[in-house]
């Protein structure tokens, strides 16, 4: 996917000028869809997202929780629009990755997600957390990397304390309950990597990789 990977070098570049920890926006994907042909961007780079209905439901055959702490009450608006969602409210299992278009390591481990995501269908839902961003930024890297779950919008980077966040991207890992499974700090580096982590703390095994992603 060279497409992909000029992008996600674009963004790395301004990700080091700017460091991922502090929120950057509109201007560095914009320069990042410049440096690329035309054909290449997504047609309609502010389209819809996917909403966020359902994320209160934990999903069939998830099996017994077991005790642990749950996400924070605080409740966020949806990128795809719709009523408010509340981060304690989440049902799984469930993999939340909080993310950012300024973030260049968001952009390394995107098609990794997404062929986790592929694989898993059905048995783990796929959350992202979008933080510190503008919607229409955030709704354009959606779209380019072909991220097909809903985001949370955090434009404000509230969670990051609460969730003790130093900066995108963080992955929680959440039970049927909603409690927390565990947490991966930075990119993923591999789709492997992310089935993986799923099945070792969600007890979920992922189908064989995608060809071309491991």
């Amino acid at each position: 996917m060279p497409e992909v990977r000029a992008l996600s070098a674009a963004l790395a570049v301004t990700a080091l000028l700017a460091g991922c920890g502090a929120g950057g926006h509109g201007p560095v994907v914009a320069a990042a869809q410049s440096a690329l042909p035309a054909a290449t961007v997504d047609e309609r780079p502010d389209g819809p997202s996917v909403p966020c209905a359902g994320l209160d439901r934990a999903l069939a055959g998830a099996g017994a929780a077991k005790a642990g702490k749950k996400l924070p009450t605080i409740s966020l608006s949806c990128l795809g629009g719709g009523p408010a969602v509340s981060l304690a409210g989440l049902r799984g299992p469930a993999v939340l990755n909080i993310w950012a278009s300024w973030c260049g390591p968001c952009g390394d481990e995107a098609p990794y997600l997404v062929d986790a995501e592929h694989s898993l269908a059905g048995r783990v839902r796929f959350v992202g957390l979008d933080v510190s961003d503008e919607p229409a930024d955030a709704r354009a890297w959606n779209n380019y990397h072909g991220v097909g779950w809903p985001s949370l919008r955090d434009p404000h980077g509230v969670v990051r304390g609460p969730l003790h966040v130093p900066g995108p991207p963080v992955t929680f890992f959440l039970r049927s309950d909603g409690t927390i499974a565990g947490v991966h700090y930075g990119a993923f580096t591999s789709a492997d990597e992310v089935r993986r982590a799923v099945e070792t703390k969600l007890g979920v095994r992922g189908a064989a990789p995608a060809k071309g992603i491991g």
